[in-house]
């Protein structure tokens, strides 16, 4: 009887083992739809940000000329862009999906993005000569310069 029991118990702690694999493997495929979908339902300007080439590539510029600014490492790159009258700015948040959203917000409140998740984007047209100075909301520290001229 010793010994039927004893194989009772080994086999309901089995169960009980492929039971919460179970409940894990459904945790983390419920986690992972819930982050996906996330991702792309605020808006069209949101991905991954290694799958947007404006993070892979060191170009300065879009194909459509506008000149990329991106937020990487709690900090604007480049700080400072130069750009003519009537140029376009892209914000690109190029942070790792684990970091906090960041804004580009104007010194003088000329523009205010949105709260910027990795991998969103936000871009303003600048019709007018100056420097514009702009910071990012959650991160004060973290600051840039337009030039246009």
């Amino acid at each position: 009887m010793i010994g039927r029991c004893g194989g009772l118990a080994e086999r309901a702690a089995v169960r009980a083992h492929a039971i919460r694999r179970a409940a894990l493997a459904c945790v983390v495929a419920t986690t992972a739809a819930t982050a996906l979908a996330a991702c792309g339902s605020d808006s069209d300007s949101v991905t991954e940000p290694e799958l947007r080439a404006e993070c892979a590539s060191s170009a300065a510029t879009t194909t459509d000329g506008a000149t990329i600014v991106r937020l990487r490492g709690f900090a604007f790159e480049p700080s400072t862009v130069r750009v003519a009258p009537g140029s376009t700015v892209l914000w690109v948040n190029c942070e790792r999906s684990t970091v906090d959203p960041h804004t580009t917000t104007s010194d003088t409140q000329l523009w205010q993005s949105n709260s910027l998740p990795p991998g969103a984007s936000f871009s303003h047209d600048f019709a007018q000569p100056g420097q514009f100075g702009y910071f990012c909301v959650p991160h004060p520290f973290m600051r840039g310069t337009v030039v246009v001229e």
